[in-house]
Parts: structure tokens; sequence; C-alpha cells
């Protein structure tokens, strides 16, 4: 079964029953309350055995007591609310993973003062970036260049950066500047890994390397070690991310933890690792057998055009209503 909050037909036409979700971001569990309420009523409705939750995970993860005493397993990304606070916010998860993991040197900076006195701590360090504390798909990932302008922020398509000094300036013009963190930059290899994860114990784990034309799958190697002990430490739970990035000495170094199924969780499948279905097959109590590769496997995405009929048939209504 799957649920969306809007009307993702691509999404809920290929699950064998689908449901629309309540806007209200309210989680109580008293009835009326909204979403956590929601979630409960559907699950006893329908006899559910457990649920994957990507969205209010923090707050889910304080009723998955509530959801055992009736028998469904919530899957909330972290055992805790505070782990899932913890990843979500990446100032916090660099401090709790300290001395857990190899990690790049890290600073918090609020507004322009901070982030100026910053960068005299990190006077001996070669290459700096900053990033937003909180953020998906690289939003804000930019790196130091004293050669950098404006443009080279704005237009460049992949390896964004600009100088220290414009940075600066934008913090201070800034009414409300989002907390960023002042970082190591990392020039090695990056990798992305995700696990199927109950409280903390990793189930089954595949290493995703992105190359320009595929993806390097594979089920062992040091990174997938860095994201065994984030697991653990952060006691994450469900299916869920860790990305890892080389430094100049070629060592990985934990770059952050995602409490949720990453964009490339389908990669692995094809190799023969499919990560949702052991994860529904662990949660529900069957057995699972998780599948090693003895060497890397190469796989690629085509996307596939298909039409939706159901928006269609909404396009179709709203075009008649406007037109009478």
């Amino acid at each position: 079964m799957a649920s969306h909050a809007k009307p993702r037909e691509d999404i809920l036409a290929v699950a064998d029953a689908s449901f629309a979700e309540p806007n209200d971001t309210d989680l109580g569990p008293i009835p009326g309350c909204g979403y956590g309420e929601w979630v409960e009523q559907v699950a006893k409705h329908r006899d559910v055995a457990a649920v994957l939750c990507t969205r209010h995970r923090e707050a889910l993860s304080d009723l998955r007591g509530r959801f055992a005493s009736f028998g469904v397993r919530l899957a909330t990304g972290a055992s805790t609310s505070e782990n899932a606070f913890a990843v979500e916010n990446k100032d916090v998860f660099a401090k709790r993973i300290e001395g857990i993991a190899p990690l790049p040197r890290t600073k918090r900076v609020d507004g322009a003062e901070e982030f100026v006195a910053a960068l005299k701590e990190f006077d001996d360090v070669e290459r700096l970036c900053v990033k937003p504390v909180n953020g998906i798909f690289g939003r804000g990932f930019l790196q130091i260049d004293p050669k950098a302008g404006l443009l080279d922020a704005l237009t460049a398509l992949h390896g964004r950066s600009v100088s220290s000094e414009v940075l600066a300036h934008a913090l201070a013009s800034a009414k409300n500047p989002e907390p960023m963190l002042l970082m190591e930059y990392l020039p090695g290899e990056e990798y992305s890994i995700d696990m199927v994860c109950d409280d903390g114990r990793v189930i089954a784990a595949v290493s995703r390397h992105k190359t320009a034309h595929y993806q390097i799958i594979e089920t062992r190697g040091p990174q997938v070690e860095i994201a065994r002990a984030v697991a653990a430490e952060m006691r994450l739970d469900g299916i869920v991310n860790v990305q890892t990035r080389g430094g100049a000495d070629g060592r990985q170094n934990i770059l952050e933890a995602n409490a949720r199924i990453a964009g490339g969780v389908a990669y692995s499948a094809p190799a023969g690792v499919n990560l949702p279905a052991i994860w529904a097959r662990h949660a529900t109590g069957r057995s699972v057998i998780v599948k090693h590769l003895a060497e890397p496997v190469a796989v690629r995405i085509n996307a596939s055009a298909f039409a939706l009929p159901e928006t269609s048939a909404l396009l179709s209504s709203a075009t008649t209503e406007t037109a009478a």
C-alpha cells in the first residue's frame, strides 16, 4: 500500500492500494488530530503489519510504542525523536558522530561574523566548503575559492564555488541568514550507502558510486563499514542512507546521514539486492536472504514515459468547467 499528500499518480498507481494523505501536520494520537491519527486509522482498518514513514518522521518516532501496542511496526528512519532530530540537523549530527567515524573538520556558523571568525580557525585547511545545516539534494553546497565570483555560484552546472569575501557579504546582507556548516572540502570519491536497518542493526547494505554514465553497486568496502557504525550510533531504522567521501589521504569520511529512502535506492535491485523487498520481509517477520556481491555491478536507469489517465481526467474536467 502507498500514500501521498499530493495526487502523484505515477507513485500511487503502482501500489495494490493507495490513499490520499491529509495535509494536516498535527501528529497528536487523539481522534481527529491529524496525520498521526490518520496513519493509525488506516493501519488498523487495512490490517497493516508495518509502516515505512517518509513524512513527519521525527514526530512519528514518538508514536512507535503506541503503534506497537496494536501490532504495527512503525519505521521512522531513527528509533527516537532525539536521533531523528540529530540526523536532520547536520551540525548536531557531526557532534554526535565525532569519534564514531572519520569526519571532515566542521563548524556551524550563524551569520557573517561567525563565518569570518571561523575562517581564521580553518586557516590551516587547504580547501573549504559550506552547506546549510538543513538541506537535501546538495542544496546550497559551495566550495570556497578565492578566485570565484558571484556568477560562479549562480551559473556553474557542477562544482559551484564562491570566494569567502562574496559569501561573507551575502551573509551580512541577508535579514535572517540560514545557519551553515563551514567544512573541510574532501576531494576524493563519494559513495552513497543505502541500508535496511532495525534499531541500528544493519540487515542489508548496498554502496553506490556515481560515474558519468552509470552507478557502481557493491556490498562491501570501508564506506559500508562506516555506514554500519553510523547506523548503530544513531539507531537508524527502516530504509535509510549514509553518504561518505574520500579525503586527500584516500580515507573515506562520513558526510551525512538521511533517515529516509534515497532517490537512487532503485539501482540496487538490478544488481541483486532489492532493499524495499528486504525491508518488507524483515518488518513483517519473514525470512530474509541478503545477497552479497562478489564483484562490483554497473547499473544504469533509463527513464520510461507513460500516460497518467486519472490526472488526464482531472485536466479534462477542469478544462470543461473553465469553458462553461
